[in-house]
């Protein structure tokens, strides 16, 4: 799981029901980086929205030596778009899990 929460909690409503999302930088993290989510619209449109983590070095470091993290593959959902998840409402979180 990587827990990520809009930079700017107006871009949430960016994201569309059927978008699909590439997520930029998420190899990369250092703690107080970014992450870029592109959204992809239906429309052939896209949007570039900042999100922000407060993972420390320490849970990096765990998180990059995880097997899971090796071969994982994330899906995507901001919640309240196409997921009920527990422990969720609509605001500006973003949840990823393995597939």
């Amino acid at each position: 799981m990587l827990a990520l929460t809009f930079s700017n909690p107006a871009d949430y409503d960016k994201v569309q029901p059927h978008d699909t999302v590439d997520l930029l930088g998420v190899e990369s993290m250092a703690p107080e980086s970014k992450i870029t989510m592109v959204a992809h619209h239906s429309d052939g449109s896209e949007d570039k929205i900042e999100l922000s983590h407060s993972y420390n070095e320490g849970q990096l470091v765990r998180r990059r030596s995880s097997p899971a993290h090796a071969d994982s593959e994330a899906e995507v959902v901001p919640c309240g778009l196409g997921a009920e998840l527990d422990g969720c409402e609509r605001g500006e979180e973003l949840t990823c899990w393995r597939s």
